[in-house]
């Protein structure tokens, strides 16, 4: 079920924790910037994916927030193709009061 569907954007997803675990989004042009609002109360997690599409020009980016952590610390890189779709897997932690994003690509290219 896609709880929040973002159906085009051209420079901008925000990505409501509160609305839900999964998350579609299109680019529509440029490069998209990701935020994050609403997560988990204090010592508490939150797991989300969140698939990003390119449109049928392809060639669109993300802009991830600060504070995000990639396994092995590397960033992937995303699919750049005319819709390929790239699905993230987002833990978001809140220890204490602080808010830790580990993301990791789970699938790529899946179009």
């Amino acid at each position: 079920t896609r709880e929040n569907l973002n159906t085009t954007s051209g420079t901008s997803v925000s990505i409501d924790l509160d609305q839900g675990s999964m998350f579609w989004h299109t680019a529509g042009a440029g490069t998209t910037t990701v935020t994050f609002s609403n997560g988990p109360a204090s010592n508490q997690t939150q797991t989300i994916m969140f698939v990003h599409q390119q449109d049928g020009t392809g060639n669109r980016a993300i802009s991830w927030p600060g504070g995000v952590s990639w396994a092995e610390n590397v960033e992937p890189p995303e699919s750049t193709g005319a819709n390929d779709i790239d699905v993230y897997t987002i833990q978001v932690i809140n220890k204490g009061g602080t808010t830790y994003y580990m993301i990791t690509l789970a699938v790529r290219n899946a179009s």
